[in-house]
Parts: structure tokens; sequence; C-alpha cells
């Protein structure tokens, strides 16, 4: 499902929508050669064209392009929707697709999103 998201606490992205949308790149070719030359980073860590991002990630492009995300930017992303979802599933979907994200944040996200 896509959307435009106010406040996007963890989503998944396409990295080349993204920098697009962010002004990063001037096509989705730049975008995609970027990634696989390992010249897109969230948090000092190499991603993929899929990325999962959170409130506060840091976003670097090259040398020169870095962006904090935060939870007042609207973008357009691909939500992942964990309504019907119980705790084990979205942990797992987080330890897949969230393949920078520390132990420490995946504990975070899930203390906050189920109380525990």
């Amino acid at each position: 499902m896509i959307k435009e998201v106010p406040s996007p606490r963890v989503v998944q992205v396409n990295m080349s929508t993204l920098l697009l949308g962010m002004g990063a790149v001037k096509s989705n070719a730049e975008a995609k050669r970027l990634v696989k030359q390992g010249a897109v980073l969230i948090n000092q860590q190499k991603v993929g064209i899929k990325a999962v991002i959170c409130d506060g990630d840091v976003l670097q492009c090259g040398k020169h392009f870095w962006r904090r995300l935060r939870n007042t930017d609207t973008i357009t992303v691909d939500v992942q929707d964990f309504t019907n979802a119980s705790r084990e599933e979205e942990e797992a979907w987080l330890r897949k697709n969230g393949t920078y994200l520390t132990e420490e944040i995946i504990q975070r996200i899930l203390a906050d999103d189920w109380g525990n």
C-alpha cells in the first residue's frame, strides 16, 4: 500500500524514490547507482534499494548530502501494516528488513508498539 505519511515512525521505503523526492539525486537511475555503489547510508550503515527507516535516522547520500529524518517530514513510503500482526511477526519483519537496526532500537520499537 502506497501512502503519503506525515510522522513516519518505522516504515519501509524505496530508496530511489526517497532520494529523488528529497532532491539528493536527479534521477532514479542515479539513485540506484549510488545505492549499488554503497554511497547511500542510514545511520552510517549501507542500505539496499529497499530500506527500513525510523524517525530520527540520519540519511547520507554521497559525501555532501546529509539529512536527519524527522517525524515532521512528509514522504511517500510503502507502509508496513502491523494492525493484525502479532509481536513476533513485527519483530521478525524488523529483523529481516531493518538490517542496520541495532538490538536496542528493535526492542525500543517493540516496547513502544506493544507496551512491554
